[in-house]
């Protein structure tokens, strides 16, 4: 059975827009990764412009964050393993400036195999690898998209945010590899799967407390991954 992939939906993303908007993943131990392998993945279409950091993804609790900076248009990474935020395991995770622009969708995987921590854009690696033996240090706060620290309103994400899905345990990219154009689905070692839905912001598909702050809304403008579901009136042959 052939069936013409454009009949298919495709997936949402979650609109911000640097003001106040952010998705707030309550704490769970299963976002803890201390030494384990993890990846983190997602598609994103910034829109911000001049100096200004936007936060991707920030797991306060385990001080884990990611960032894209519109004055090198590239994403930063940093680690800490003891709370105090000196970024003693990841400092200068970077990726070259110039590497991912506003207003393109940008597919990014930061990825732990071992001791060896690496971004990939668009399926391939970017920037040097970096390496430590150390666990990153965790405490019992909430994750967030979208927003660094929403009390204190920085580093606030403007544009577009797709399929976040966060594995814990799986290094599932070590090499250079080619992004799914469909829509992520819950694999082994998934513990976070989000910003999908084209009607609902705060959707997660793994269970996870999800609540959507300020303007962030679900949005049909997507990178084009595709769902299982077919169009309303679509059919196939």
């Amino acid at each position: 059975k052939i069936t013409s992939t454009e009949t298919f939906e495709t997936t949402g993303s979650v609109q911000f827009d640097g003001t106040g908007d952010y998705l707030n993943i309550a704490d769970s131990d299963d976002l803890d990764f201390g030494s384990e392998d993890f990846t983190i993945e997602c598609w994103i279409l910034p829109s911000g412009s001049g100096g200004n950091t936007f936060n991707i993804f920030y797991n306060k609790g385990v001080d884990l964050q990611c960032y894209w900076r519109s004055n090198t248009n590239r994403i930063e990474v940093f680690a800490d393993a003891n709370g105090t935020t000196d970024y003693d395991i990841l400092n200068t995770l970077n990726t070259p400036t110039g590497s991912v622009n506003s207003g393109v969708w940008t597919h990014v995987a930061i990825v732990r195999s071992g001791n060896t921590f690496q971004i990939y854009l668009n399926g391939k690696a970017s920037g040097s690898p970096k390496t430590s033996t150390s666990a990153i240090g965790s405490n019992s706060t909430d994750a967030t998209i979208g927003d660094y620290k929403p009390d204190l309103s920085k580093y606030e994400f403007n544009g577009h945010i797709s399929n976040v899905r966060v594995l814990k345990g799986v290094a599932l990219y070590t090499s250079n590899f080619k992004p799914s154009m469909r829509e992520l689905e819950v694999i082994p070692g998934t513990v976070l799967l989000t910003c999908q839905s084209k009607t609902d912001a705060a959707l997660e598909k793994t269970g996870k407390t999800t609540t959507a702050n300020g303007n962030a809304v679900a949005c049909e403008l997507t990178p084009g991954l595709l769902t299982p579901i077919v169009k309303s009136g679509g059919g196939s042959a």
